[in-house]
C-alpha cells in the first residue's frame, strides 16, 4: 500500500489523515501461487489506472474465458474487504472479534473516502 499523510482540518481526532494513493494486495496459497491479488496503481506504467483484480492462474479453468493477465474490474477496496476475503476463503482468524476490528478500523476509510 502507498499511501500520504495530509493535513485536513475539518477532523475532530486531530489535523491529519491517511489517504491511499496505490495498493497491491495478494491472497496467495501456501505454496506463493496467487489466487487472487487486488490492484489499484493509478500513476503506474499500466494502461489500466481502475481498481481491479487479477485472479490466479490455478484458480481457472483450463477453458475459461480468463487468464491471469485480465483486469477485472472492482470500486476501491480497502485491507479490511481483502482480510475478510481471506477469511472466506478459508483463512483462520487469530483472534475471536476478528469481525468487530475489521468493521472498527475500516469504519474511518468508509466515512472519510472520497471516491469508490
Amino acid at each position: 500500500m502507498r499511501y500520504k499523510i495530509i493535513r485536513d482540518e475539518s477532523l475532530e481526532k486531530g489535523p491529519f489523515r491517511v489517504t491511499t494513493l496505490a495498493y497491491d494486495y495478494l491472497l496467495a496459497r501456501k505454496s506463493g501461487e496467487a489466487v487472487l491479488n487486488f490492484h489499484w496503481h493509478p500513476s503506474g506504467k499500466s494502461h489500466n489506472k481502475q481498481p481491479h483484480i487479477h485472479v490466479g492462474t490455478n484458480e481457472l479453468a483450463n477453458d475459461s474465458v480468463l487468464t491471469n493477465k485480465i483486469h477485472v474490474p472492482t470500486g476501491r477496496v480497502s485491507v479490511e474487504q481483502v482480510l475478510r476475503a481471506a477469511i472466506e476463503l478459508g483463512v483462520q482468524p487469530i483472534i475471536p472479534d476478528w469481525a468487530d476490528r475489521l468493521n472498527k478500523t475500516e469504519a474511518p476509510f468508509l466515512e472519510h473516502r472520497t471516491w469508490g
